[in-house]
């Protein structure tokens, strides 16, 4: 059963998590062994790995978090996004057009916002479940590619030929 849950973490931590795994019930199994004040047996160790949770949810236990904003700098991320976009807009406003300069900022954060995505579609499982993590993996795709053909587009119409 601990190898069951052993494959279910990166290639990296697999002995290591195995390891742990074995220890662990090999002690649980010895502290069940005396408080029950009978031997180890198949279904002593049935019921303890059973106790451990789901293969899933024990190989998540393992696995580092992927924090992009630390919890406790949340509202520092809000006021930081907030204090950036909002004179973007307000430029935008005020000259009443798009100018040459907020359209390439433009399209500097559009390809950032595809890296950071390509990052997360890369960087393992995005959700648990396989059909889940597939679908928001491919929605995220979409979404680069989607955002780098419109940036491609809007490159293509700012190249002006130079008259001959």
């Amino acid at each position: 059963m601990s190898c069951d849950r052993r494959w279910r973490t990166s290639r990296k931590q697999r002995n290591d998590v195995a390891f742990e795994l074995r220890a662990l019930i090999d002690e649980g199994l010895e502290d069940k062994a005396k408080t029950t004040g009978r031997a180890a047996d198949a279904a002593m160790a049935t019921e303890l790995v059973h106790a451990f949770g789901r293969p899933e949810d024990v190989a998540a236990r393992y696995r580092p978090t992927l924090t992009i904003v630390d919890p406790a700098e949340v509202h520092s991320f809000v006021r930081a996004a907030v204090i950036l976009n909002v004179p973007w807009f307000i430029a935008v406003i005020v000259k009443g057009r798009w100018s040459v300069r907020l359209r390439q900022v433009e399209a500097g954060l559009g390809l950032v916002t595809c890296a950071a995505l390509v990052w997360t579609i890369l960087g393992g499982p995005v959700f648990m479940a396989p059909a889940s993590d597939g679908t928001a993996k491919l929605c995220l795709m979409l979404i680069v590619l989607l955002t780098l053909i419109g940036t491609g587009v809007e490159m293509y119409r700012r190249v002006r030929p130079t008259p001959s």
